[in-house]
């Protein structure tokens, strides 16, 4: 059984299929339980605004989806406790509303929501779990089923040429 792992492509295969695995965990966790994590804001200060820039990565609904928020403040206004670290936080399944994303096919979709009056922005991206899923689990299959073809090549004997004739 040693001998089966010999082989590179026995090894990726091991890995791609853990990968594989712990996609299809969050997948399923997905379903009943939203993931986030909210990364630190970006602070840019203009003439007379302050802007912020924040980055979240959603696992919910089947999906991993990536928000970026752009809020713009007067200098007056803004008031912003920024964190240094990225923060979990787990919650209640989110329901999206399937007419949010402008371009949608087969579970994957982008968006952008502007609102002028309050300067916020944001930009949805979503990515759909089986999308990474299923290719990976494919390419494991492969990789630990086929047979590698042995670096021995036969050898061919071929009658050695004799000086007398």
């Amino acid at each position: 059984m040693g001998e089966y792992f010999k082989p590179w492509r026995r090894k990726v295969g091991v890995l791609t299929l853990v990968l594989a695995l712990a996609l299809m965990v969050g997948w399923v966790r997905s379903l009943r339980i939203t993931d986030m994590v909210v990364f630190p804001a970006e602070k840019l200060t203009n003439n007379s605004s302050v802007s912020f820039n924040r980055n979240t990565l959603l696992s919910a609904t089947g999906s991993v989806i990536w928000v970026q928020q752009h809020t713009e403040y007067a200098e007056e206004d803004a008031d912003f406790d920024q964190e240094s670290y990225p923060v979990w936080v787990t919650n209640e399944p989110l329901s999206f509303d399937i007419s949010l994303f402008k371009r949608r096919c087969c579970e994957f979709g982008v968006s952008e929501f502007n609102v002028e009056r309050n300067g916020y922005r944001a930009t949805y991206m979503q990515l759909p779990y089986w999308s990474i899923t299923i290719p990976l689990t494919l390419i494991a299959a492969w990789l630990l089923l086929s047979k590698s073809r042995s670096a021995n090549q036969k050898k061919i004997d071929e009658p050695v040429p004799t000086a007398g004739t």
